[in-house]
């Protein structure tokens, strides 16, 4: 009798609790094998066809355009973020060096469309794994669960500058797979739907760190619903 099993689909996903409606049935499932990996690494890792589909970040999604969008479910926000932030020492009119998150994909070039397009700014950029440790830079992009340590200083919320600059929604992640790769991708959706209906009772427990008002708004914001969509992403 075969005791081979089919392999297990390799999912990615970032680390933050603003996937987590998306991801959460995804854990149970038996023919999933999910990975949680920060999405300047998921990007890499993605390319490199270590995964099948991932929430990939949405700039890599269009900057590279060998993939396709398997799900009606994604990472967006239509006004406040909320996990997503550019803090700044200096008035932002006036913003002259900036840290990005090394983590991040999109918050980084979302960050660069304010600053430069909205703002005017023309600041000089360099990557750190703890923005907010650079003293000597103006701002700092921060993204994911970080966004809700206490920090004392004053913030935009990207999500919100968007939205009042372009009138659009904003999709930071989106599920993703190869053009070639022609499975059902159904269970994405499935997945998100189960998700959204048991969510927020698991937060506490999962995320301890979150206090779950606020773990309640987040997924309220960062849960897809159905509809197009407009994302704009600028090179």
């Amino acid at each position: 009798m075969p005791t081979d099993l089919p392999p297990r689909i390799r999912i990615g996903s970032p680390p933050y609790l603003n996937a987590l409606p998306l991801i959460e049935d995804l854990r149970k499932d038996r023919n999933v094998d999910l990975s949680l990996v920060v999405p300047s690494r998921l990007s890499r890792l993605m390319a490199a066809g270590e995964f099948d589909a991932a929430l990939l970040p949405s700039a890599e999604y269009l900057r590279k355009g060998a993939y396709r969008a398997v799900s009606n479910a994604a990472i967006t926000c239509d006004g406040d973020a909320l996990s997503v932030r550019l803090y700044f020492r200096v008035p932002p009119s006036e913003i002259r060096t900036v840290a990005l998150d090394a983590d991040s994909r999109t918050s980084n070039v979302l960050a660069k469309i304010i600053l430069e397009k909205r703002l005017l700014c023309r600041p000089r950029y360099r990557s750190s794994a703890d923005p907010l440790r650079e003293r000597a830079v103006d701002a700092a992009v921060v993204i994911g669960d970080n966004a809700f340590r206490k920090i004392d200083l004053p913030y935009l919320d990207l999500g919100r500058e968007w939205k009042e600059w372009t009138g659009l929604p904003f999709v930071f992640a989106l599920w993703a797979a190869r053009r070639k790769d022609r499975r059902d991708w159904g269970f994405l959706d499935r997945a998100a739907a189960e998700g959204k209906r048991m969510i927020p009772a698991p937060i506490e427990t999962t995320y301890s760190p979150i206090p779950l008002g606020v773990s309640s708004t987040v997924l309220a914001s960062a849960t897809s619903t159905p509809g197009k969509v407009i994302v704009v992403i600028a090179p």
